[in-house]
């Protein structure tokens, strides 16, 4: 699919980012263990440098190149597009397509509401001010404004829909601007990446099979043998993902592009990050009607063999045995592992000195013949003795999935300014005494093994490639 050069700017500053964490991760560790880089992580941090120098190199091309499309671009008119004859003019077809950087205008929407306190009229007013390049930003508010307004920034939305009909151009917008919100989170998450899970809708029983009927020969005349299948059923249920962003009133009502971009990605940052740990975290078993366990809890454990080639091939070998056993098919599998083991394997060598994995990279590939998803979600707890793999069998997977993200806003409510926070009595922080701005982002989903015993997914832990 072609992409914009915007699309890839934005393509190459995630690469770029994820570069720089990952440099930056290997020497805080050094620090916090109080020595310096190991021959390997010294190799591991070149590689980073001289990655994040040639995204810095490209990225400067595609901005020259940018630069050089506008000035060869087309100013569009009324009459652009009409067909040349005599004094009759046809009408071109013209699309117009905002410029800004996708998630932008799903973000101003939310400012706008939080500059307002929640006041939908004043949010119109200050979108109409402020954002005269995002009209549908404008137009979704005034059409929340029929409703009288409300504080809560995900009612604002469904007041939207409920004021018009369905195929109204404000409902068309927000729908447009959510979506461009969701479609940028989706490719930052595994699940975005995986395009084979097995979907299912929310609080519908979906069956799943135990044991399957076996055929066998039989002679003729002779009676045929009948096979019983056995099943079960799992039903997913709503379960939500919560985030919670703070900004300073100051930084949200002078804000510039840079501040709404950050904002942008602390949520997806934040939605995404926390969703793919939920979702591979071996260890984490999930908390009845609020959270589903990890797809990998309760998976075959592999142990590693060791970090030669022949070790490697015996992990995998072990891995890659469950379609044979249980008959799974394998054509939608793919390998999950974080950036430090991809690395480590595309460096991998033979005795000639060439590469053993040339099709993999730090940022993906394919491993033998499936794809790659490089995630630090498979990392337990950042240390190199913990790193894991996983194999997934994408249709062994359910998801139900809402597909949109809910906003909200506070300036008065008092939070724990915590990445993990506790129940009970907690110290709080004021976000109106402070002149702070909280921007909660909620996501509905819910997956759950098709099989009994997550068969269909495999993990190989402590690899030390």
């Amino acid at each position: 699919m072609k992409t914009t050069i915007a699309e890839q700017i934005a393509l190459f500053q995630a690469k770029r980012t994820a570069a720089q964490d990952a440099a930056s991760e290997i020497v805080n560790k050094s620090i916090e263990e109080g020595r310096s880089l190991d021959e390997h992580e010294t190799e591991q941090h070149t590689g980073f440098a001289a990655e994040i120098k040639a995204v810095d190199d490209h990225l400067k091309l595609l901005a020259s190149h940018e630069e050089l499309m506008l000035q060869k671009a087309t100013l569009i008119t009324p009459d652009t597009g009409k067909a040349e004859g005599a004094g009759v003019g046809r009408p071109g077809a013209v699309t117009v397509k905002s410029n800004l950087p996708p998630g932008i205008r799903f973000t101003r929407f939310a400012r706008a509401m939080a500059v307002a306190k929640g006041n939908v009229m004043l949010a119109h007013e200050i979108a109409k001010e402020q954002y005269k390049d995002t009209p549908e930003v404008i137009n979704v508010l005034k059409a929340a404004i029929s409703l009288g307004g409300t504080r809560e920034l995900a009612e604002v939305t469904k007041a939207a829909v409920t004021a018009v009909g369905s195929t109204d151009t404000a409902v068309l917008q927000y729908s447009d601007i959510e979506n461009e919100f969701v479609e940028l989170l989706r490719p930052k998450t595994i699940m975005g990446r995986m395009t084979q899970l097995n979907r299912v809708p929310f609080m519908m029983r979906a069956g799943r099979q135990l044991t399957g009927a076996v055929g066998s020969f039989v002679g003729e005349g002779a009676p045929k043998p009948v096979n019983k299948q056995t099943y079960d059923n799992v039903t997913l249920g709503f379960a939500k993902v919560a985030v919670i962003v703070v900004l300073t009133e100051e930084a949200v009502r002078f804000g510039t592009i840079a501040t709404e971009v950050r904002a942008r990605d602390d949520m997806i940052k934040g939605i995404a990050t926390y969703i793919d740990k939920r979702f591979l975290d071996p260890a984490f078993s999930g908390v009845p009607n609020i959270s589903p366990a990890s797809i990998t809890n309760g998976a075959p454990r592999i142990q590693s063999a060791g970090s030669t080639l022949a070790a490697i091939d015996t992990d995998v070998r072990a891995a890659m045995m469950m379609f044979a056993t249980s008959d799974i098919d394998p054509s939608s599998a793919v390998w999950v592992m974080p950036a430090t083991v991809a690395l480590r394997l595309s460096m991998k060598r033979n005795t000639n000195d060439e590469a053993v994995f040339p099709e993999l990279t730090m940022m993906g590939g394919t491993w033998y013949g499936l794809p790659v998803i490089v995630s630090n979600a498979m990392v337990a707890s950042g240390s190199p003795a913990e790193l894991q793999i996983a194999l997934v069998t994408q249709e062994e997977v359910f998801l139900a999935d809402e597909g949109g993200v809910s906003i909200d806003m506070s300036m008065e409510a008092s939070v724990q300014m915590n990445d993990a926070p506790a129940a009970g009595a907690q110290s709080l922080v004021s976000l109106w005494q402070n002149n702070l701005v909280g921007i909660r982002a909620e996501r509905f989903i819910n997956w759950a093994p098709r099989r009994a015993s997550s068969l269909g997914i495999a993990l190989i832990e402590n690899t030390n490639y």
